[in-house]
């Protein structure tokens, strides 16, 4: 974070020493800045969030990004679970409304170890993975659905519900002596509080995300390791978020594609596994159907998406076992980029 060494002025509604300031100043615009910036101005302050980067410019917004407990997480190991939990709570809330980019995906979570973690309570739909459902080198996982969340719609949705409830977002540099005539600073400039603070204890982890068009795909997948790189793919829509990559000490955020390259080829091979199933009945000749419902799981749920899968499989059957006429689906379908929903 950018620190600049002449003092600002902005606008405020609080006198404090013949100058104008706000109630609360928070530093960052991620994700962590947003949401508290919108927590202390919905309670009622005047709130302004000062950032060297916007909300569609910071990190978050390449995150995955899924409900859990992250790899390495253990402090404070007296208020994780809590957190944890109640995060669950406001995810669960946000789901209700697509404009949050906040639902709830069915997906595997998966280990090369010889046995995965037992998925956090709260996690829906727990199945443990067959031989079957395990691409090839893991060993161990679960079923599972928990809330993920597309970040550019989320960082919009939180921008919008912050400018509501009266707050401003000033996009400068930040001055340590502006700090001063403030009530209360909330700092949310993650490693640049390095600089700001300073703190020399405060280092980077540089992590790197591909996004790719999505192929068709509803579930997500994510592997469950302590290592610096790993496979993870996140469906978003008409994209896909694979992952992905932890570089300590690095501050470099200049795209590295050598740096990423085996990950996302592991990501890639995981894509490949099912459209070679797919390849392989083509070239025996044999007729391939894939039917991909919007906001779906491995399951249908919706009846409005159960009766027209069942009409389908009717048509399919009456096609190929009665000679009924071909349905206007098997010769054109649908492609999934131009397929609505979210």
């Amino acid at each position: 974070m950018p620190v600049d060494p002449e003092p600002a002025v902005w606008a405020s509604r609080t006198s404090v020493q013949n100058r104008l300031v706000d109630d609360v100043l928070v530093l960052g615009a991620g994700v962590i800045g947003l949401t508290t910036a919108v927590c202390l101005a919905e309670a009622g302050l005047t709130v302004r969030i000062r950032a060297a980067q916007l909300p569609q410019a910071t990190t978050s917004v390449v995150a995955g990004a899924m409900w859990g407990r992250g790899p390495g997480v253990l402090e404070p190991a007296d208020r994780i679970d809590a957190w944890i939990q109640s995060t669950l709570l406001d995810l669960t809330a946000l789901a209700d409304d697509p404009a949050t980019g906040v639902r709830f995906a069915r997906g595997r979570e998966a280990t090369r170890e010889p046995t995965a973690v037992r998925p956090v309570p709260g996690t829906r739909d727990v199945r443990r993975c067959t031989e079957v459902d395990l691409p090839d080198g893991f060993v161990d996982g679960y079923w599972i659905t928990v809330p993920v969340v597309d970040m550019p719609r989320h960082l919009a949705y939180l921008e919008d519900r912050f400018t509501a409830a009266g707050g401003q977002l000033e996009h400068a540099t930040i001055s340590t002596r502006d700090l001063g005539t403030v009530p209360v600073v909330v700092n949310c400039t993650g490693v640049g509080a390095r600089e700001l603070v300073p703190d020399p204890a405060v280092t980077p982890i540089r992590g790197q995300h591909v996004i790719v068009t999505n192929p068709g795909l509803t579930e997500f997948f994510v592997e469950e390791t302590d290592e610096d790189s790993w496979v993870s793919f996140f469906p978003h829509g008409d994209r896909v978020v694979m992952g992905g990559v932890a570089v300590r000490d690095s501050w470099d955020l200049t795209p590295d594609p050598l740096g990423f390259r085996d990950g996302a080829a592991r990501a890639r091979r995981l894509l490949q596994q099912r459209e070679r199933a797919l390849e392989m009945l083509r070239r025996l000749n044999k007729e391939v159907y894939m039917f991909s419902y919007n906001g779906e799981f491995h399951a249908l749920r919706r009846r409005a998406d159960q009766k027209d899968y069942t009409v389908r499989l009717q048509q399919f059957f009456d096609h190929f076992l009665k000679g009924a006429p071909e349905p206007d689906w098997m010769e054109h379908g649908i492609p999934y980029i131009q397929k609505q929903g979210p």
